[in-house]
């Protein structure tokens, strides 16, 4: 028994539009997730049900908490029946570098960082509607 690995203690999402002057969309989505969980396991590769036998309570220790917020500005055109739209996204936009993963495996890189999130990224895009 124990956490769940897959899922955070706590959990809260925001996300919130408005219409600028210009008809310029602004939208913006805030995630706060609780530190995942992980746990100590030890190698054993003379076990026959796996090799890994987790010597602590599942998902006892956790990375710590998360913050994120990406924003989208977008502008649209009107040709006709025909709409266009130009696009702006920041994914990350702090550009919090966060920990996803840790080697759980005892041994001289326990508990040290396998994987970061990504990092901050721009994306521009254009958009026809018919």
């Amino acid at each position: 028994m124990g956490h769940s690995l897959i899922s955070s203690p706590h959990v809260v999402k925001v996300f919130a539009s408005y219409l600028l002057p210009s008809d310029i969309g602004l939208s913006v989505f805030y995630v706060y997730s609780g530190g995942r969980r992980w746990e100590r396991n030890v190698l054993l590769s003379s076990l026959t049900q796996g090799p890994y036998l987790m010597t602590e309570p599942r998902g006892s220790r956790s990375l710590p908490a998360q913050n994120n917020l990406d924003v989208r500005m977008e502008k649209s055109f009107h040709l006709r029946d025909l709409r266009f739209s130009v696009m702006v996204d920041a994914f990350n936009l702090f550009n919090q570098s966060r920990m996803i993963q840790v080697m759980d495996v005892v041994g001289p890189n326990f508990g040290k960082g396998l994987n970061v999130n990504s990092p901050r990224t721009l994306r521009a895009s254009f958009g026809f509607y018919f």
